[in-house]
Parts: C-alpha cells; structure tokens; sequence
C-alpha cells in the first residue's frame, strides 16, 4: 500500500473512533437534571430558596405503570419535546386540584403551587440545546397513550405574562385601563331604575313596556320572543324585562360610550381607542341589568383582558388575583354611587361589603373618563389615585 494512502486510511480510523468517542461523550452530557435546572431558574426572582427545595419534594415518581409522573416529563424535556411534557404536567396538575374539591390540605396545596410553576418552566423556562433520542421507542409508546382532550394548550400569552412579576403585570393592566366616573355610573342607574320601573307598571297597565338592552345568550336566563316579536328576559327568580337583543354582542354598549363621552371603541379603523376590549368585569352581560351599567364596564388592554374572561378561576392564580384587584377597584370608585332598587342578583358583590382577599394590594392611578359635556367633542379623562389596601 502506498504510504499516502496507509496515511490516509491511518487518519480516516483516528478520525472514526474521536468521532465514536465524542458520540458517547455528547450522549451521556445530554441528559440534564431537570430538577435541578428548574431550580436554578425558579430561584431567579420568581421563590425563595426554601419554596424551591420543597417545591422540588413534590416531583416524584409514580408507581405502578403510571405514565402521568416526574419521570416521564423529565424523559420528555430531555429529549426536547416540551409539549408533551406539559401534557403529563397538566395531566397531574388537573388530578391534584380534583383531590384539592374534597380535601383541601396543605400539602396537596403546596403540590399544585409546585405543578403550576413546573408548568411555567416547561413554557417559558430554559430547553435542551442538545436532545437526547435514547429513549425515544418509549416516549412514543407514551405519546400514543395520551388522549387529545389531554393535550395542552399552546397559549401566545405566555410569553408576555412571563416578562414581568404577576403584581408588575397586574399594574401595568389596571393604571392603562379606563374606568367611568360615579356620575356616569349614577346616571346610567337611574335611567335602568326607569327600564325596570316602566317594565313593572307597563305589564301591570298594558302601557306601553320600554326595551333594555341586553346582549343574545341563554346562560342563567331565558330569553324569549312573543307573537308580537317582543324579546323578554327572564331570570331564575322570576325578574322579567323586554329586552332589544344586541346580535353583535357589545354594539349598543359602543353606541352607548359614544353617545355619553365622545370616545369610540371597537368601531372600526377610525377608532380612538385601539386595542382595547369592553369588558364586563362582573361578567353576566346576558342580563340587561349588568350589559349596559357603567359600573360593570372598564375599558382594558387587549393583551391583558383575557385574563377577565376566565370564569370562577382558582385562588391565588394570576386569573383570579387580576379579576379580584378590578372588582375592588370598581367598588372603591363607585361606594357613594345609589344601588337601590336596581334589583340585582347578589352575586354581582359590588352591592355587597365585600373583600376580595386575592387582590394585588396597591395603590393605583387609574384613569376615569368623564361625561361629554355641552359642546365637547370628547369628555375628559382625570386620574385618581386609588388603594386596594
């Protein structure tokens, strides 16, 4: 053999076994401790140091041939395939907070407080640069035992709400939100006090019966049409209004806003205010006697209002605590406005004395519009400090 060639051939095996050798070495580096990853990132300003060892406590493994376990989201992210580790972590998190319906204790507490900040590491946190396929025959097996209606979410959220503390995020949303003053609030009250007072004494008296607005929905209340094309309202205790159904479900509250301030919302390009949501922070827009109240309505940034739309959202979640701060706020704003007779259902709690322990306790400036007055284009905008303390 030529001895270029011996040299050639010599260099190609060299080459070979470097290239075995560092084949094995990347196989055994690729594998990380997610444990321990996860808690050099939590310790990063999002818990304490004794919260992230204990957290930590909580990821175990199942017995039994129990797939939704530690292990195999650990298996999962070290392969590089998050999305069916948050699968497995949803999947224990939705069996804790069953268990947490009937027996709410401490430790199942902590344990969803610790699946709940893994869920936020596997979304936002830190993922495998180098993925180990080893134990890919078995997370196949895996991803073929995991139902669709198991499979999470992809929320484009995320990425926002994780760019800033939940109390900074919270703040941001409330002190860039609009709310109506007392007066506004006062007004729109007796002129719904007059609705119902005309609904009573017209179906009493055959008079002629005045229509509330009131957006198209059948949850917690009938809606019906007559023969002669009346719409009506009917709760679960009896109250029954004409209602004049709103079919695009927020225009008669536009129409409303315009009509009272001058500012526009939701009504096309020419809006003045751009990417902000009417929203019912009592929700119940199905009712007449919560759709068009100013003290149900705050004008709030698109990129947060989501939050708002999430319904009996669990304790100490960033749903509930945003929820909590808004309704606290509105009741702060508007404790000298009259509520009588408007009838309302209890559960509306802004007529009733009460604390929302979730809130963000802060205080904050908000911006309250004010009404149009005679000869204005638009109504003023004042802000006010308020505390949720």
């Amino acid at each position: 053999m030529h001895l270029r060639d011996q040299w050639t051939r010599s260099l190609f095996i060299k080459n070979a076994e470097i290239s075995f050798l560092w084949g094995n070495c990347c196989r055994f580096a690729k594998k990380r401790d997610m444990k321990k990853t996860f808690t050099e990132w939590a310790l990063q300003g999002r818990i304490t140091v004794n919260s992230a060892y204990s957290y930590r406590s909580y990821f175990k493994n199942a017995e039994d041939n129990d797939f939704f376990n530690f292990s195999n989201i650990e298996l999962f992210w070290n392969a590089g395939d998050n999305y069916y580790a948050l699968a497995i972590c949803d999947k224990i998190l939705s069996v804790i907070e069953e268990q947490l319906k009937t027996a709410r204790t401490k430790d199942l507490s902590n344990a969803q407080s610790a699946y709940r900040l893994l869920k936020l590491f596997l979304e936002i946190g830190p993922r495998v640069q180098s993925p180990d396929f080893e134990s890919e025959q078995k997370l196949k097996l895996i991803r073929k035992k995991i139902n669709k209606p198991d499979l999470p979410k992809i929320d484009g959220n995320i990425p926002i709400l994780s760019a800033l503390k939940i109390e900074d995020f919270i703040k941001l949303a409330v002190e860039h939100s609009y709310f109506f003053s007392p007066h506004l609030v006062d007004q729109r009250n007796i002129d719904m006090r007059g609705f119902i007072s005309g609904n009573i004494n017209g179906m009493d008296n055959d008079k002629e019966i005045p229509e509330i607005p009131c957006r198209t929905s059948t949850k917690d209340g009938l809606q019906i049409t007559n023969d002669d094309k009346q719409s009506f309202f009917i709760d679960n205790k009896g109250f029954k209004v004409r209602i004049r159904i709103d079919k695009s479900n927020n225009t008669q509250v536009c129409q409303l806003i315009r009509q009272k301030t001058g500012f526009t919302v939701s009504e096309g390009k020419d809006c003045i205010f751009r990417n902000y949501i009417i929203s019912h922070i009592w929700g119940q827009a199905y009712d007449p006697r919560y759709f068009t109240s100013f003290w149900n309505i705050v004008l709030i940034p698109s990129w947060a209002n989501f939050l708002m739309d999430v319904e009996n959202p669990p304790k100490k979640t960033l749903e509930s605590r945003m929820q909590s701060t808004y309704k606290t706020l509105c009741k702060r704003l508007y404790k000298k406005v009259d509520f009588k007779n408007l009838m309302l259902s209890a559960d509306s709690s802004i007529i009733e004395n009460k604390q929302y322990s979730d809130r963000l306790k802060d205080s904050f400036r908000i911006n309250i519009i004010q009404e149009k007055q005679k000869g204005e284009k638009i109504a003023r905008i004042i802000i006010e400090e308020k505390t949720t303390k």
